[in-house]
């Protein structure tokens, strides 16, 4: 029987996208696609996330780049702008699956010294029975360890929970822990793929 749903946060409750804040920035939405793919990529924010404090890794980006030290520390300086409103009914999907008793419960790469400027934006995390994040337990999805973490923690078992991301390597990593994993695209296909789940398993 399913009694835990699972939900990713960034861009399945939380849409982000660093261009967001750089087309702004520069007013070009070339030249911002390539600031984020050459000077500030995903692996380099990664480190953050990993539980690495955010001036150390500016810091360290800057010196290599030193030509573009201002812009290097907008990202984090300015990082509620790359955040898109809340993923439309999303709130409410969560609220159901609460109401019929599941308990709901939240599993992210994400900076712990970042999650608290950007949690009060969004109205869906106020619906979490806990989280754990990755930069407080320095692991990163898909480790196989965070997700035992999130099982201890909270006392659940993979079998009883559904888990919900929309990178597909997070997804495969929670079933080799032994959750059940579903790959979000839309809340429409998750919540359907999430009932038939429920369904299966009662």
């Amino acid at each position: 029987m399913i009694k835990n749903i699972i939900f990713d946060f960034g861009n399945v409750i939380a849409p982000w996208d660093p261009q967001r804040m750089y087309d702004k920035y520069f007013g070009d939405k070339r030249k911002s696609a390539w600031f984020v793919e050459n000077i500030c990529p995903i692996e380099w924010h990664s480190s953050v996330d990993k539980g690495v404090p955010v001036a150390e890794v500016v810091d360290e980006r800057q010196k290599e780049f030193p030509q573009w030290r201002k812009e290097i520390a907008l990202y984090f300086e300015r990082w509620e702008e790359m955040f898109g409103p809340e993923t439309p009914g999303i709130y409410d999907f969560m609220a159901s699956l609460k109401q019929r008793g599941f308990k709901i419960y939240g599993l992210t790469n994400w900076s712990d010294e970042l999650f608290p400027r950007t949690e009060k934006m969004y109205p869906a995390f106020t619906l979490l029975d806990g989280y754990v994040i990755s930069g407080a337990e320095k692991i990163l999805k898909p480790d196989l360890e965070i997700y035992r973490r999130l099982l201890g923690r909270f006392d659940i078992k993979g079998e009883e929970s559904v888990f919900i991301d929309d990178n597909p390597d997070n997804v495969e990593g929670a079933r080799k822990a032994g959750i059940i994993a579903v790959r979000f695209f839309s809340v429409e296909q998750a919540a359907e793929e999430v009932e038939r789940i429920i369904r299966e398993n009662i």
